[in-house]
This record gives C-alpha cells, structure tokens and sequence, in this order.
C-alpha cells in the first residue's frame, strides 16, 4: 500500500505506530485522542467516527506539534477552570486539517486494519463520535472498501 502524503510513512496496516500523549474521550477504550508517531515524532488527532465489537474507525487530523505539546502540557497539570481546558481542546481540533484517510482500528491489539479514503458521498461528519449514530455503517464501509481493494 502506498502511504498517503498527509501520514508519516509509519502509519500502515498491522502495526500502531503511536505512543498515546493524551486521552481526550473514552468509551470501552480510547475515543479521542493525541497520539505521536513514535518513529518521526508526526502528531496526530485521532477521533472515533464508528465502532462494532472492538475495532474502530477513525478520523484522523495532523496537529500542530507545538500546539499539542502545550495542550498536553496544561491538561496533564490539571486545571482548575473546565472552561478553559474546554476551550483548549476546541481550539486544538479546531487547528487541525482532518487527512483525506480513514483508519479502521483494532484497539484490543492495538493495531491499523486498513487505512481507506475519505469518501465523497456521504461527507466526512464533523460531530463527535457521542452525536453520531455509531451504527457500524463506517466500520462495514471500511471492511468493503478492503476486500475491493484486495479483489
């Protein structure tokens, strides 16, 4: 498989190149969170958009890695302000650009299944995974999309 441009070269199938800097959402395991290619040291944002059993999809976004140092930073001391750390990690997604790649994870491994394309139709949801549905249709779209592209 040729990596996308927007990952590290590290980001492929059967393997979890990430070290977890910080969780942001959780649910049976990690729902959102910053994770650092442990290879390159590339900073990602990794959102659940679907999940059945223990694999989940995931959007994945490039962060800034200053921006991502700071908010694991301020969030691991601890805050005595919930708005302000709130509004941290608003403006943390918000600084983010979402590749055009998907990952179909196994967190019980941990390991990537497959990494599948955005597709067109139907667009990207921007909401959290606890606004969405999470009725399986992301995780069957990344389980076709791997057996075409394997036919």
């Amino acid at each position: 498989m040729t990596i996308p441009a927007d990952l590290c070269p590290h980001v492929e199938t059967g393997t979890w190149p990430w070290r977890v800097e910080l969780v942001l959402d959780e649910h049976l395991g990690i729902t959102d969170a910053l994770v650092r290619c442990r290879t390159c040291q590339r900073t990602y944002l990794l959102e659940m958009l679907d999940w059945q059993g223990g694999t989940r999809v995931m959007r994945v976004a490039g962060v800034d890695p200053g921006m991502a140092d700071r908010t694991v930073h301020d969030l691991g001391r601890g805050s005595c302000d919930v708005g302000r750390a709130g509004a941290q990690v608003h403006q943390l997604r918000s600084a983010s650009v979402f590749s055009r790649w998907l990952l179909w994870v196994d967190l019980r491994q941990p390991a990537i299944l497959a990494v599948v394309p955005v597709p067109q139709d139907p667009p990207l949801p921007s909401a959290s995974w606890r606004s969405l549905p999470c009725d399986g249709r992301w995780v069957d779209y990344a389980r076709s999309y791997t057996s075409i592209s394997k036919a």
